[in-house]
């Protein structure tokens, strides 16, 4: 077999598969609690596909530790189909936080 028949047939077999709904095709923001400091975390709202929630997850509360010394067992991030609403529900989240007395820190990290 040629050499250029068999590099094109390993770029088609390693190009990324979109998922069923599109890549990219969700709004998404990750929040994280250190307890010990009484502050809650948040993210920016980025796109991104909901399929990698836990992968965004984990890539927060490493970002969370490294940046903040955050002590914090895991993160959790939350998606909506438009930017508004995800824009919305973080800020309503980190407002009832702010009103319970807890300290909310915007890291404008994305994903």
């Amino acid at each position: 077999m040629p050499i250029a028949v068999m590099l094109a047939a390993a770029a088609v077999s390693a190009a990324p598969v979109p998922t069923e709904m599109g890549q990219d095709s969700d709004y998404i923001y990750c929040t994280g609690f250190d307890a010990s400091a009484g502050s809650h975390y948040y993210s920016a709202v980025f796109r991104g596909d909901y399929l990698q929630n836990q992968d965004f997850a984990r890539r927060f509360t490493a970002h969370l530790r490294a940046r903040y010394s955050a002590s914090l067992p895991a993160s959790y991030c939350f998606y909506e189909p438009e930017r508004r609403e995800a824009e919305t529900a973080r800020d309503n989240h980190a407002a009832g936080k702010r009103a319970e007395g807890h300290r909310v820190i915007l890291t404008y990290w994305v994903g």
